[in-house]
């Protein structure tokens, strides 16, 4: 089906993806439609765009484990672009891949924006008089606090080896 989902004629790799909607249960439709899976850089329409075909093709997994550098991942509560139950998977990846320097935390009322929201739709974005919200600002400031190399050990004046 990979193969299917990811052809270069974008009219084949729609009717695919159609085709697997229509296969899911019925508990991943309600998910679909929970988090307004068909608008936007979600819907069908963009499965024809040549950008998609590369995401398609990624597996997510494997890049997540190869991250070797300090992780913070952070979701807002209200984030309708990528759901809260992402996270889990992305922090497992991580782990599983070696990485021993990752933190997460699911953000109340954070949208995808990271700014505090009411509701986390797209339009609400726009009417929020805040860039980012001051509670992400201080989870990633303390995050990168925490990532100072150690100090190197100091050299004695006149002492060569």
């Amino acid at each position: 089906m990979t193969s299917s989902i990811a052809n270069t004629d974008p009219a084949a790799r729609i009717a695919a993806l159609k085709a697997m909607r229509s296969a899911l249960p019925a508990s991943d439709q309600e998910l679909i439609t929970k988090y307004k899976m068909t608008n936007g850089t979600l819907s069908l329409s963009m499965a024809g765009e040549p950008a998609l075909r590369v995401i398609l093709m990624a597996n997510p997994d494997d890049n997540w484990r190869a991250v070797k550098v300090p992780v913070l991942a952070l979701n807002g509560s209200i984030d309708h672009q990528v759901p809260v139950e992402s996270l889990a998977g992305i922090v497992a990846s991580l782990k599983a891949g070696g990485n021993r320097h990752v933190e997460s935390a699911i953000l109340p009322s954070i949208n995808h924006a990271l700014q505090t929201a009411l509701t986390g739709a797209e339009p609400e974005y726009g009417t929020i008089d805040e860039t980012v919200a001051p509670v992400v600002l201080d989870r990633v400031a303390a995050f990168v606090g925490k990532q100072r190399p150690a100090r190197a050990p100091t050299r004695r004046p006149g002492k060569r080896t």
